[in-house]
């Protein structure tokens, strides 16, 4: 798990002792590189591309959604990741073609908090964020009345930030100075290109509708300018989603709109060397929403829909609050 606090702070802990104790320069030197090196891989900027490349995916149905993560159970300091995500999708009709382009511009957003206490008194708070957009074009294609193939390709740009607030004496005097610019408060921007391939299958019944959303999405992330050469980094990973929905008509209205019940369950998991980037690997949610059928007002958007999720896993729990249409 990336995101072992225990690690850190064994390595924090370690460069104390390097600094209190009578160690020839050079020797302290080369073992102060090796701890910045393994704090890199647990808290760098690495881990915070792949954040972004795993959840700020392509959707077959986009919702906009705002998503907590707390990661790990067992404690006050686990890490806290929040995800806020605006996807704005269009699908074009052509005349005589079964099959219809789309264009999907997609903004993403989010933070992830923890903090540190090497010793008694002593404290940094630690926060990264990380924003972007991208830009993602495909074609629906039906392969049946109930079944669409959705290929997809990806590209966008992400900028990451972090910043560390040191509380105490040591924190500001040995801790400020050697992670300060490596591990914390520096910055990197990155470029993102991916690919998609989703499924969308759909099926009416007498009393019911139920769809099966799928899509299997690779992202390659890499550096192109960072406040310093050892910020540099490139990661891929590779993100399975698939979601089962059930829309249950109702006698509810609001105004004419018809209200339908929507429930829904789904898996989300990652695939690839950083594939525990998160601290986790995989996550399941489930949750309820209402849709309103706008249809009768001949708007651009056919319905419209809002709900929430909870989301739970190993090492993980959280919750989610979803905005969706369709057109």
């Amino acid at each position: 798990m990336r995101l072992n606090r225990s690690k850190v702070l064994l390595s924090i802990l370690f460069c104390l002792l390097l600094y209190l104790s009578p160690i020839e320069t050079s020797a302290q030197s080369e073992i102060i590189d090796q701890i910045l090196n393994q704090a890199l891989e647990t808290l760098g900027p690495e881990q915070q591309g792949s954040f972004y490349a795993a959840l700020a995916n392509f959707s077959v149905h986009p919702e906009i959604s705002t998503a907590t993560y707390n990661i790990g159970v067992e404690g006050n300091d686990d890490p806290t990741l929040s995800v806020y995500r605006i996807p704005l999708q269009y699908v074009f009709t052509l005349e005589d073609q079964n099959w219809q382009p789309l264009v999907q511009a997609s903004f993403a957003y989010q933070t992830l908090e923890t903090h540190i206490n090497p010793i008694s008194d002593e404290s940094v708070n630690l926060e990264w964020k990380t924003y972007g957009g991208s830009l993602s074009a495909g074609v629906k294609v039906p392969l049946s009345n109930n079944l669409t193939l959705v290929p997809v390709i990806n590209g966008g740009v992400l900028r990451i930030e972090n910043n560390a607030d040191y509380s105490g004496f040591i924190s500001e005097t040995l801790l400020r100075p050697t992670f300060d610019g490596i591990v914390f408060n520096w910055d990197a921007d990155a470029w993102l290109l991916g690919a998609t391939l989703g499924i969308d299958y759909q099926r009416e019944f007498q009393h019911f509708n139920l769809s099966v959303h799928g899509s299997l999405t690779h992202n390659y992330v890499e550096t192109f300018d960072s406040s310093s050469g050892l910020i540099d980094f490139n990661s891929q990973i590779t993100t399975l989603d698939i979601i089962l929905e059930s829309v249950i008509p109702t006698y509810m209205k609001i105004s004419v709109f018809p209200i339908a019940l929507v429930v829904n369950v789904g898996n989300t998991t990652f695939f690839g060397s950083d594939s525990d980037a998160l601290g986790f690997n995989h996550f399941f949610e489930g949750g309820i929403a209402f849709e309103a059928d706008v249809s009768p007002k001949n708007w651009i958007l056919r319905k419209l829909r809002l709900g929430a999720k909870a989301i739970y896993g190993e090492d993980v729990t959280g919750w989610s609050v979803i905005f969706g249409y369709r057109f």
